[in-house]
């Protein structure tokens, strides 16, 4: 499954590559894609993980989903 989310608080390569780090840890995701410019995180994960672990570990690392 591949999901895009608003990621308001990107704002250089630094962030990309943290944001990257960060969630390549959690089980069940297999791709993370990050999109500066356009402030935009793009996950590819399977049934193992959720979209609800993937955003509280977005938003703990100081980097919360706009919906």
């Amino acid at each position: 499954m591949n999901k895009v989310l608003s990621v308001p608080n990107i704002s250089c390569m630094h962030c990309a590559q943290h944001i990257k780090k960060g969630l390549n840890s959690l089980p069940g995701l297999k791709a993370v894609e990050v999109d500066v410019p356009h402030k935009l995180v793009t996950v590819t994960y399977d049934n193992e993980a959720t979209l609800a672990a993937v955003e509280a570990a977005l938003s703990e690392m100081g980097y919360p989903v706009a919906h």
